[in-house]
């Protein structure tokens, strides 16, 4: 599916968006912006998009744009291809005051996300993470040894890597073991 198939598909019209980014690459004198949000659709496996244009070529007010943090993405459309860019309209409103944007783009990129952001919980030493380190350590072992290399990087520093493989059905399993050596040994 392509990202315009994307954009019909899950129905981001009168959706919350919250940031909005417009920027300008300073060499090419042509511009970006990247907006995300949430879907309203509750059944859709979904829960956010992220959407980015590229390669703009339309003068675009972007520190208009950049004010409009935090607001609805009322309407777009988009139409075209790779080849011949995309032209892009899309009105976005924040609180009473709307702005209609209309551009041509040489790509755009649509990414639908079921989780924002990264959970930092620390996970060590849960019996969920003693289990998966039991799996793989139980890899490291002669039967499942499937090669190892030196790579040497630079002042006789050098890394060791052994590799483990194991293959049941479908399932693969790898592990790589690296140790680092200086002028010959094990540090």
């Amino acid at each position: 599916m392509n990202n315009i198939e994307m954009i019909k598909e899950y129905n981001i019209i009168d959706t919350v968006y919250d940031y909005i980014d417009c920027y300008q690459w300073p060499k090419d004198n042509l511009c970006g912006i990247h907006l995300h949000g949430d879907l309203n659709v509750k059944e859709c496996e979904y829960k956010h998009y992220d959407i980015s244009f590229g390669e703009i070529n339309t003068p675009m007010p972007i520190e208009k744009i950049n004010k409009y943090q935090e607001g609805i993405l009322k309407n777009i459309s988009v139409e075209g291809n790779k080849d011949d860019g995309f032209n892009v309209r899309m009105k976005i409103k924040n609180g009473e005051e709307e702005l209609v944007l209309e551009f041509l783009c040489g790509n755009c990129n649509f990414h639908f996300l079921r989780y924002r952001g990264i959970d930092y919980t620390n996970v060590f030493g849960t019996d969920r993470y003693n289990q998966y380190v039991r799996e793989y350590l139980l890899l490291e072992n002669e039967k499942y040894f499937d090669g190892e290399c030196e790579i040497d990087i630079e002042d006789g520093i050098s890394i060791h890597q052994k590799s483990y493989r194991k293959v049941d059905g479908i399932r693969h399993i790898s592990l790589y073991r690296s140790y680092i050596k200086k002028d010959g040994g094990y540090c």
